[in-house]
């Protein structure tokens, strides 16, 4: 991996993400307007702040683009530009493709079809660009397009393991030398549409105010918040980055995806084991060199099963750590934000704390929780990423490339 980028709650760009995630301060704000919506319970949301466009883009470009796309596409401008890639030939030439995934297009578009045609029986108001912006493959498309990219395209909406997913796919077409460069990631936009998904499920916090929600592994845990966000990783074929003088920032090492064939919404410790199992053996390496676990943990009560799948694998050997306690669940875009992070740590040699644990669930098994930031030293991090539907993803990491 030579570029890395992302746009979440707690800030725009990482010195600010890393300030506040070591200070312990949340991204999760009120919102009052979820007060309109009958039978929406929750009250909370996780907004990417001070984020209007993306630089550079044209009026033609930001046409076709509701807010998932800009989010992605701004993540990805600042990856290019951090892996030395702007402007290179190789990024249309056919050896870069794009994967990347979010739960669906954009909210508003699908709104508007949605409104004109279902109630009032006309496409007054809807245009071509409407549907670029709501089709499944809305962010794939444009990045394509803005970023004038003609390789392999992955589009990967599968609710809120996309962004994993993506990443995945992506470290697998490098690896089977189908691209040379792969550009990978996962968005999701804020909008009432989203959160009631979750919310019909019984899965938002209906309690809890911003200064204390979500709580992942605690034992008054209440449900999770949802938020929006995005993040891009470069991923590069080892030989050609060493070839141009690239700097190599990390190495995906490992991935696993797998399905529980069960509950939709309820996850199975057996299958995640498998899972964890799975993306270890794929890294080569073994169980005892991993040093810390993101974990999926959103503050819902199926973070016990979780819970009992690491504590099975590893023990207490392992520091675990839930970043949806700051940033909230950015759904199809938080797997790929929590593999921005744990990159941008590692290299920094420290673990994030879980914000908001008082008291961990005894049903939660043996854990290390890190209850305060602490020392990353040498190992790989495991991002477990958990859908529903029971598609999960895992990816072992490293800080760099070995």
């Amino acid at each position: 991996m030579t570029g890395m980028s992302g746009l979440c709650s707690l800030g725009n760009d990482w010195s600010t993400v890393q300030s506040r995630l070591v200070n312990g301060e949340s991204g999760i704000s009120a919102a009052p307007e979820f007060a309109e919506i009958s039978g929406l319970r929750t009250r909370l949301l996780g907004r990417v702040r001070n984020f209007e466009t993306v630089e550079g883009a044209s009026r033609r470009n930001l046409r076709s683009m509701g807010r998932v796309s800009m989010l992605a596409a701004e993540a990805t401008r600042i990856s290019l530009e951090s892996a030395g890639l702007t402007g290179d030939p190789i990024v249309s030439s056919g050896r870069t493709g794009i994967a990347y995934g979010s739960m669906s297009g954009s909210p508003p578009a699908i709104e508007t079809y949605a409104r004109q045609i279902g109630i009032h029986g006309s496409l007054h108001g809807i245009t071509a660009s409407s549907f670029v912006q709501l089709m499944s493959h809305t962010v794939v498309a444009n990045l394509a397009q803005l970023f004038r990219c003609s390789g392999r395209v992955i589009p990967t909406g599968a609710d809120t393991v996309s962004g994993t997913l993506a990443i995945g796919y992506a470290a697998e077409s490098i690896r089977w030398g189908l691209q040379d460069v792969m550009i990978a990631g996962g968005s999701e936009e804020a909008h009432p549409l989203i959160t009631a998904i979750l919310d019909c499920h019984g899965l938002t916090a209906s309690t809890g105010t911003e200064t204390n929600t979500p709580r992942p592994f605690d034992r008054k845990r209440n449900g999770l918040v949802v938020a929006e966000g995005a993040a891009t990783l470069i991923l590069e074929e080892r030989e050609h980055a060493l070839n141009r003088g690239a700097n190599i920032l990390g190495e995906i090492a490992g991935f696993a995806t797998r399905t529980n064939g069960g509950s939709f919404t309820n996850p199975d410790c057996g299958s995640i084991q498998e899972l964890l199992r799975a993306a270890i053996l794929d890294s080569q390496l073994s169980s005892d060199e991993i040093e810390a676990v993101s974990a999926n943990a959103s503050g819902i009560r199926e973070d016990t099963v979780e819970a009992q799948a690491i504590s099975a694998l590893f023990g207490d050997q392992v520091a675990v750590y839930a970043l949806k306690s700051q940033l909230g669940h950015a759904l199809g875009g938080s797997g790929a934000m929590a593999a921005w992070i744990a990159f941008e740590t590692m290299r920094e040699g420290w673990i994030p704390p879980i914000l908001h644990l008082e008291t961990p669930d005894a049903d939660c098994g043996d854990l290390d929780l890190v209850r305060h930031d602490r020392e990353f030293r040498e190992g790989g991090t495991v991002i477990i990423d958990l859908g529903i539907g029971g598609a999960n993803t895992a990816l072992v990491l490293l800080p760099q490339a070995s």
